[in-house]
């Protein structure tokens, strides 16, 4: 078996790290990493490109030279010379000199080049006398320093200073994100990964370029992985589960006192606890070691829960814990107060009482089971199952095996199961299992009429019971059926019956907090955003939205998709109501990526991505994420989103020229969606992609009968977007019909289309830019590159030469290519650095100095020393004096 490939994974920091050696802003640079984050890679990578061009000294500060001056340099000839433990710095920098001086010559002994690069690793390890004599040489501008120091401790000494002084920036290397550890991942195995085992492996290496790569190693020794269909995918629970793992894990543990052990042990196998239960257990000191080497961290959004940094950590950790050990601390877990209750915790202790041989009760490991089927686990679920007693709690098994079967894609076999008679017999079986049947419909591309038929199946069912309980048993089967019938109308379009269905499950749910009650209610609420989405109350949608997904359920108790579609239907309204940015934050907040939804909502991340930049205009930007996205919806894909999705990348392939990747899209196009708004944009963008390929065939008019049908209907949400798509085409008509119904629209798509629509016929060129200014700080920006244009068209025709370049120079920032004909730069300006440039630009346009420091990830303090020399370079002393002579 080849060996995976060893990627560098940080090329826009060294980039950056490039950027400020070669040009004038500062004399040092500092590289904060933790271990692990590639930070010897990439000064290794650095001196490469740099030796090329002048003299560099590469060094490497230890623990063991600390105590000895000078003993970095012990690398260079001449050291001995020195005297070990000299305080006079005059012995080294003859060293140091000469060094640089041999360079040079053998670079063609050109003296007037840039100054030498001294170059430290583990900078936080160099003796005082060194860092005094690298601070004060950077000081006199005799060397250009790059200095790395851990992150997770902060730089001290004379090499701080320059810091202080303003003479350093630094450069952090994070952890990689999702799309990093993504090319890092293709790059090193030659192909993708399925996107739910690309987001596990993102999750368990934290990020760390070092542990992908021993991860992706292990995976592809062991077997843990496996190529199928250019795609790699999973071949088991832990794919990368290995001896290499176990080591250095083992290595970094040894450093550990015996109380931080038990601290260790606790938080691996509890899950998450509190840090005051842990500190009062096992000391401060113990707990803060774990914190400050990295072993754990707080939950996200708070500072008082732990939990493991790395789950890749915790599976080692608890691997290495003695079966007795073991079984002890889970019973001691009581008392330390874990939240069982959350979904991934629950997980892992049941299959921890398991291992320990712990009595655990039937509906602890029904609840354990459901998760693990939701989170796609089949082996997990089935053991879990298994551990359940023959006796009781029949329904509740068979709705587990049913949404298992339903992961693996056999929708005949769900519909075999759920036909048994005593399946359709069992009251709490359809309460448990209905809405797994009606998904299981739409999933199998059935028609609406079968899920009516289901409610008819159960409302007699209804009217059948007999029990002590027997009306409240009833009351919940009829208010399910009610939910049946609202899935079917809204598949059909029916939208004024849909209307009457969810007023009347939203009456009947109120004040009600059980289980069956709260699912139905949410559900409702669900529907009910995408309603107003397609008549265009985009506000009203967005609350409704808002309300569904802010009901909290017990995801233990239901087999159905209920997160997912509550979260997908969030991010249609959102993408429908021209809401990037609330998506992007649904996107963040939910993390649909994670564990079950990565499988239900395949490729989520990716797909909402690219939609987004289809909906900004960024049509060849939102190919990749959305290709990519669709790959993981060919292997699951019970919302039936895959053909709105294809639809989008199939318009979005037309648009920018790409006729033979469109044309296969086209081909794999399959009409279908659970929602109602989705299936009716998909012939659009459909119809759209042919209009753009064949201008004269019939997809022009294909989307004039749709936009005429919805208009008619009164499904204003979903007409609008047609006539604006029409209105791009070209239609002679379209911008009367759009205008005629914005009024009646809500939303931020609409604001920006009654702007854009005025601003687009202003004869003021100031005023067309300024709207389009607007439009595109709201994310608009397909909308704003046009009036962008207008406005640069405006001003030319009109002799505002000023205008104009601000104008093109707005479409050049807001990512398209521009007429550059115009006013020139002025040649004898002030000449101001590329930093200072860059800061100016944004101060002129409004930003504040913090905003200018987080958008360049910059201090306020550099933001402002850069600003003053700009300031001083110009002439000006405010910002509105900047706007006035800055045209750059």
């Amino acid at each position: 078996m080849s060996d995976v490939a060893r990627p560098f994974g940080r090329e826009p920091e060294l980039a950056e790290v490039l950027r400020l050696l070669t040009s004038d802003e500062v004399p040092a640079v500092f590289v904060a990493a933790a271990p692990g984050m590639g930070v010897t890679t990439l000064l290794r990578r650095l001196f490469g490109t740099l030796s090329a061009t002048r003299p560099v000294l590469s060094l490497h500060g230890t623990p063991a030279l600390t105590l000895v001056n000078y003993g970095v340099l012990a690398v260079l000839r001449g050291m001995d010379s020195m005297g070990a433990l000299s305080l006079n710095p005059t012995p080294a920098l003859k060293v140091l000199r000469a060094h640089f001086r041999a360079q040079r010559q053998a670079l063609g002994g050109d003296a007037e080049g840039p100054p030498p690069v001294v170059m430290v690793d583990e900078a936080d390890s160099l003796d005082p006398a060194s860092s005094d004599l690298f601070a004060s040489l950077v000081m006199d501008g005799d060397i250009t320093l790059v200095a790395s120091y851990d992150a997770r401790r902060p730089l001290a000494g004379p090499l701080s200073e320059l810091w202080g002084m303003g003479l350093a920036e630094e450069v952090a290397l994070e952890p990689l994100d999702r799309e990093r550890t993504r090319a890092y991942a293709q790059e090193a195995l030659g192909a993708p990964l399925l996107p739910g085992l690309e987001w596990k492996l993102w999750q368990d290496s934290g990020g760390s370029p070092m542990l992908l790569h021993l991860l992706l190693s292990e995976a592809r020794r062991n077997g843990g992985i496996a190529l199928r269909r250019d795609v790699w995918v999973a071949t088991s629970k832990e794919p990368w589960s290995g001896e290499g793992l176990h080591a250095i894990v083992e290595e970094r543990l040894a450093s550990l006192s015996l109380q931080s052990h038990h601290a260790l042990n606790a938080v691996a196998l509890g899950g998450t606890l509190g840090r005051g239960v842990l500190e009062a257990r096992f000391g401060h000191e113990a707990v803060q070691t774990l914190l400050d080497e990295g072993f754990i961290r707080f939950e996200d959004g708070g500072r008082e829960r732990l939990r493991m940094t790395n789950p890749v950590y915790g599976e080692v950790v608890r691997s290495l814990i003695p079966r007795s050990l073991s079984r002890a601390i889970l019973e001691d877990l009581e008392s330390l107060e874990g939240e069982a209750d959350a979904p991934l915790v629950l997980l892992q202790r049941t299959r921890w009482l398991l291992d320990s041989g712990l009595p655990v009760s039937p509906e602890h490991l029904l609840k354990a089971a459901t998760l693990a089927c939701k989170h796609f686990d089949a082996g997990l679920a089935e053991r879990f199952l298994n551990a359940v007693p023959d006796t009781g709690h029949r329904a509740w098994k068979e709705a587990v095996h049913a949404r298992l079967d339903f992961n693996e894609g056999e929708y005949g076999r769900v519909r075999e199961r759920l036909a048994a008679p005593w399946v359709l017999a069992d009251p709490e079986a359809q309460l448990r299992m209905s809405l797994v049947e009606a998904a299981t419909v739409i999933a199998a591309g059935l028609p609406p009429s079968d899920i009516r038929g289901q409610a008819r199946r159960i409302r007699a069912l209804a009217a059948s019971v007999d029990a002590d309980d027997a009306e409240t048993c009833r009351t919940a089967l009829l208010r399910r059926a009610e939910v049946l019938q609202a899935l079917a109308a809204n598949q059909e379009g029916r939208l004024a019956e849909l209307e009457g269905l969810i007023g009347s499950l939203l009456e009947a749910t109120g004040g009600d907090d059980s289980p069956h009650a709260l699912i139905d209610r949410t559900l409702a609420l669900s529907l009910d955003a995408e309603r107003l989405t397609v008549l265009g109350d985009s506000e009203a949608a967005l609350r409704r939205a808002g309300e569904a997904f802010a009901m909290r359920h017990d995801e233990s108790f239901d087999v159905y998709f209920l997160p997912e579609t509550v979260i997908v239907t969030a991010l249609m309204v959102a993408l429908a109501a021209g809401s990037p940015q609330a998506a992007l934050e649904l996107v963040a907040l939910t993390r649909i990526d994670a564990t079950g939804a990565a499988m239900a909502f395949g490729g989520g991340t990716s797909l909402i991505t690219g939609a987004i930049r289809g909906l900004q205009g960024e049509y060849a930007a939102s190919l990749e994420p959305l290709l990519a996205g669709l790959e993981n919806l060919k292997l699951n894909d019970p919302q039936r989103l895959r053909g709105f999705f294809v639809a989008q990348a199939y318009m979005a392939a037309a648009k920018t020229g790409r006729s033979e990747l469109a044309r296969e899209l086209r081909e794999s196009y399959e009409p279908g969606c659970t929602f109602f708004y989705g299936k009716v944009m998909a012939t659009l963008l459909m119809a759209c992609g042919d209009a753009e390929l064949e201008p004269e065939g019939p997809g022009k008019a294909a989307m004039v009968e749709t936009a005429e049908s919805m208009e008619r209907a009164g499904f204003l949400g979903l007409a609008a977007p047609a006539w604006s798509m029409l209105l791009g085409l070209g239609h002679p008509g379209a911008r009367d019909r759009l205008d005629s119904m914005l009024a009646r629209l809500t939303g931020p798509w609409a604001e920006a289309m009654v702007r854009f629509l005025e601003a687009a016929q202003v004869p003021d060129a100031q005023q067309i830019l300024e709207a389009g200014r607007s439009l595109d700080v709201r994310g608009h920006k397909a909308l704003a590159r046009s009036l962008y244009r207008t406005a640069a068209d405006t001003a030319r025709k009109n002799g505002d030469g000023v205008t104009a370049h601000h104008a093109r120079q707005a479409l050049s920032t807001a990512g398209a290519s521009v007429d550059d004909r115009g006013i020139p730069e002025e040649e004898n300006g002030p000449k101001l650095t590329g930093r200072e440039k860059e800061i100016a630009r944004l101060a002129r346009d409004g930003h504040s100095d913090e905003t200018i420091a987080s958008l360049l990830h910059l201090s306020v303090r550099t933001v402002g020393g850069h600003l003053s020399r700009a300031y001083r370079k110009l002439g000006v002393s405010s910002r509105r004096q900047l706007a006035d002579v800055f045209k750059d």
